[in-house]
């Protein structure tokens, strides 16, 4: 067993209350829609989707849109402290 795979599956994390930002790509189709997250994110938990997969997510013109989610929530959260 690699190191990684190793540390992931002995890695014991215990929830914590925070609100978190996921930004998941479509085209993935993964299952989980909140990707796992739920079980370790108390606070409130923001899910995006945007139309491209893991890699095009980085790339024009998705990035403008991941750009636009980051900018929107960084402004809100700013608001609120």
């Amino acid at each position: 067993m690699g190191v990684y795979r190793k540390a992931r599956t002995k890695y014991q994390s215990n929830p914590v209350n925070i609100d978190a930002l996921i930004i998941r790509s479509t085209i993935d189709n993964l299952e989980d829609f909140d990707l796992g997250w739920s079980r370790y994110i108390l606070g409130k938990l923001d899910i995006y989707e945007i139309n491209s997969d893991h890699l095009t997510i980085i790339k024009e013109p998705h990035v403008r849109k991941l750009a636009d989610i980051v900018r929107k929530a960084i402004l809100e959260k700013s608001l609120h402290v």
